[in-house]
């Protein structure tokens, strides 16, 4: 696993990572409706101060969370 935190000059990016055998994350609608609440916590919580939060699963190779806040 790794976590890197990136100061850039329009805000801050978070990337935290992982070597698993990767997931498909559904939309956060799907996710809400079946009760799973973490991922689409975070996602709602990021988009109230302006950010955005991506699953970027890849299949065999892990996921990746991108959590970017703009400035």
């Amino acid at each position: 696993m790794s976590v890197v935190l990136i100061g850039e000059d329009c805000g801050i990016l978070a990337l935290v990572a992982d070597n698993g055998p990767g997931v498909d994350v559904p939309p956060t609608e799907e996710l809400v409706r079946a009760g799973h609440l973490g991922i689409a916590s975070v996602a709602e919580r990021a988009e109230l101060i302006g950010g955005r939060m991506d699953v970027m699963p890849t299949s065999g190779d892990g996921t990746t969370v991108r959590l970017r806040i703009e400035a």
